[in-house]
């Protein structure tokens, strides 16, 4: 099964590991990144459902369920946007170098500025949804602050993915490096925010 034959998650969790475990390079950690954040962000969804439930004033957990949702759907797109891109940077990579290598070059230049798109929104949105993690520990129903807690460690892993992805493909002037690195610095340290509203070590979750 190849990513060419539809988005990633219209496969089973099973075929979608089986796609990552095999000899192509494609979905890779970015993909996988995306779709940890886009779980990450289901969580979060629904813990936020259920603090909706035991509040007196839900309107500010709905706030932050839409938010979760929208920010799950745009992972789970940018997983599938990372797969593409990675597929076009196998492919320039196996260009002839019959010209000197200069067709490769070019090919391979536009294939990774493409690629730096993808990881750099999932950074982004991976900050936000460490951030609703941790709304949800400190606010949401007390049987749902373990759910609340994984999506801020997920989404704190997903933004670090993201970051070193981005540092492999930009430009060294790339504010999009400076960005992407500055989200997932900000990620696990709301994750560690978590981690230590839970009573957790912090060691436990630093980077």
């Amino acid at each position: 099964m190849t990513t060419s034959e539809g988005p990633l998650l219209a496969v089973s969790v099973s075929a979608f590991a089986e796609m990552v475990s095999d000899d192509s390079p494609v979905p890779g950690g970015g993909a996988v990144a995306g779709v940890v954040a886009g779980l990450g962000a289901a969580l979060a969804a629904m813990a936020g459902r259920f603090a909706i439930k035991s509040a007196t004033d839900s309107a500010g957990h709905r706030v932050l369920v839409d938010r979760a949702e929208e920010l799950r759907n745009r992972c789970c797109s940018l997983a599938d946007a990372d797969a593409r891109a990675y597929t076009e940077v196998a492919a320039a990579q196996r260009i002839p170098v019959d010209d000197g290598g200069d067709s490769r070059r070019e090919a391979m230049a536009v294939a990774k500025a493409a690629a730096v798109i993808p990881p750099s929104k999932l950074a982004d949105a991976a900050r936000e949804i460490a951030e609703i993690g941790l709304e949800l520990v400190n606010s949401g129903s007390p049987h749902l602050r373990s759910d609340a807690y994984a999506a801020s460690v997920f989404a704190s892993a997903a933004a670090s993915v993201a970051a070193v992805l981005v540092r492999v493909n930009a430009r060294d002037d790339d504010i999009r490096l400076t960005q992407a690195h500055a989200d997932a610095a900000a990620a696990v340290r709301t994750a560690n925010q978590a981690a230590g509203a839970m009573g957790l070590s912090v060691e436990a979750v630093r980077t």
